[in-house]
């Protein structure tokens, strides 16, 4: 069997939410096949300045990787038995290799630019791909309304955590370094994984942590690179008068982001919208409490594990933050049940319900070994 996975997304420096998709997906896709089995890895010819990024995926045993020149997918994924567009894409020239694409979110806005947008290109893709994997139920329904994809091409398949990372136990001291080497763990601290972009909502969550005067007793830590586009967002967190209690760290290696949740006394992650809402998961394999918020993919996601709250009203999102810092047995309750809430969600069973997809795709079965109960392991 050989399968090609496009992954444009990844070769880059700096990896996005798609970027974390292929590197988690494709070793445990590897772990799933048979040693006889291929990957067929390609990446548009625009990334090769960052080939040596791209070139790492040759250590998965029986993988292939090239660039491609656009409208010549042939040369990267001729011969395939199945296409995977992971960041969205299905390029021209496949010539008869059954497409599926991953379409990572609906937001309506993104579907109303013009023809060099990102919808756009979103757009020409529906119309390549045999079907589309959607990370929630909650974006297949919008992809089926918004979009008009065709209820039977739409798949939801959750996405999954590397619990080997994110998990509840880690050697404390390595951790307290950790968050020593990032300026936080002085005081008890929330914590907000994300970017500094409007629909994740630091803002909104400085003003809540401001009403509640949480900054008397606890840190805020803000995760993400801060960039020019996120200077108006600055400007209205720290309109928001939390002094030293605001924290941003800025970019942290991925590697490092489990022990900043572990520490934390709450995660939170008030979104106006998500897809489906990793960070949300990965804290809460981390055994950390969240406040999450009640729209779009995110109740789907976290189930009854979280303490919700309307992110569009600031007394809403302080009343959930006050309910969890007053309440030792709040946290308590929500701790183990997020534990056992994101046990559900591993890589390997993300790939198992792909591989669905595509004996559906392709009309044939996608011999595999068994999917085990244990996660996959991690990406690159």
């Amino acid at each position: 069997m050989r399968l090609a996975y496009d992954i444009t997304s990844y070769v880059k420096p700096a990896l996005g939410g798609i970027g974390r998709y292929v590197r988690e997906f494709l070793p445990a896709a590897r772990a799933l096949l048979g040693p006889d089995d291929r990957l067929l890895l390609g990446y548009r010819i625009s990334r090769w300045r960052h080939r040596r990024i791209a070139r790492r995926w040759r250590e998965l045993p029986g993988t292939r990787v090239r660039a491609y020149p656009n409208g010549m997918g042939f040369y990267a994924f001729g011969g395939a038995d199945i296409y995977h567009g992971m960041g969205m894409h299905v390029p021209a020239g496949l010539f008869g290799v059954p497409a599926i694409a991953t379409l990572h979110a609906v937001f309506q806005d993104r579907f109303e630019k013009g023809d060099g947008g990102r919808g756009a290109k979103t757009l020409r893709a529906l119309a390549r791909a045999d079907a589309i994997i959607l990370p929630s139920e909650f974006d297949r329904r919008r992809a089926i309304e918004i979009l008009g994809v065709p209820e039977e091409r739409a798949f939801a398949v959750h996405h999954g955590v590397d619990h080997e990372r994110f998990r509840p136990d880690a050697d404390p001291e390595e951790d307290a370094r950790v968050r020593a080497r990032h300026g936080v763990g002085q005081r008890p601290y929330v914590i907000c994984v994300g970017a500094w972009i409007d629909r994740k909502n630091y803002d909104g969550l400085a003003a809540a942590f401001a009403r509640i005067g949480a900054q008397r007793s606890h840190d805020l830590v803000l995760l993400g690179r801060l960039e020019a586009k996120g200077a108006a967002i600055a400007a209205a967190v720290e309109a928001a008068g939390l002094g030293d209690a605001v924290k941003k760290p800025g970019f942290v290696p991925p590697d490092d982001v489990p022990a900043l949740l572990r520490g934390a006394e709450v995660a939170a992650f008030p979104s106006l919208k998500e897809s489906f809402g990793l960070p949300a998961i990965e804290a809460m394999a981390c055994g950390t409490p969240l406040l999450a918020a009640n729209t779009h993919a995110l109740p789907e996601v976290v189930g009854e594990a979280a303490e919700l709250c309307d992110p569009y009203a600031v007394e809403s999102i302080a009343a959930g933050l006050d309910r969890l810092l007053g309440s030792d047995e709040r946290r308590t309750a929500l701790r183990a049940a997020g534990l056992a809430r994101a046990a559900h969600f591993t890589w390997a069973r993300c790939v198992r319900d792909t591989f669905d997809v595509y004996e559906r795709v392709a009309g044939r079965p996608f011999p595999t070994r068994p999917l085990d109960a244990e996660p996959a392991g991690r990406g690159r």
